[in-house]
């Protein structure tokens, strides 16, 4: 009898049930975490994409016949006030665009209407430089809030209103107070 207990191999219920303890710990600590890390990762395509967008503002405005003004649509054909910019691949955010005192210009996937930033601009003067401002907006974490992003050009009105610090002459990229994760 005794030789029939030793050769018995496993383990016992209740180690069983400690290691799954252990492992639902352990899940319930990381899982918040990665959430957050693939939302901040998703993030990355509005900075990237308006850093874009105001290159090819400067582009534009440092260009023959701009008159140093900065362009008021995307890649509208023919325009002669068009940045060249187009989005490429599978975009998660929509984006909007205001320059030299502008109509607003939108591409991506979700209505430009459900973004809650309509961006502003000035055209130059003789005291006033030219402006412009870009916004992108998406729901990305699947809650009620959208991401948004904010993209403003050096001596534009709202750039003192900018939470965060600002430099003056230095363009600011700034999260909405309706985002989840910044960075």
């Amino acid at each position: 009898m005794l030789n029939k207990m030793k050769n018995k191999k496993g383990f016992t219920l209740i180690e069983l049930m400690i290691v799954v303890a252990i492992i639902g710990i352990l899940a319930a600590l990381a899982i918040p975490n990665f959430l957050t890390y693939q939302t901040r990762s998703r993030q990355t395509e509005v900075m990237t994409n308006l850093g874009g967008i105001f290159t090819s503002q400067v582009a534009f405005s440092g260009s023959p016949g701009s008159n140093g003004n900065y362009g008021d649509n995307f890649n509208t054909g023919g325009s002669a006030t068009a940045i060249g910019y187009v989005l490429l691949g599978t975009p998660r955010y929509a984006y909007q665009m205001s320059g030299n005192n502008g109509a607003v210009d939108a591409i991506g996937p979700v209505p430009a209407a459900t973004c809650p930033n309509t961006p502003t601009s000035v055209a130059s003067t003789a005291t006033v430089a030219s402006t412009f401002m870009a916004d992108g907006c998406a729901n990305i974490d699947a809650d009620d809030d959208l991401d948004d992003w904010v993209m403003i050009s050096p001596g534009h009105a709202a750039e003192t209103a900018a939470p965060g610090p600002y430099s003056p002459g230095i363009p600011t990229l700034y999260a909405a107070a309706n985002n989840d994760v910044t960075n």
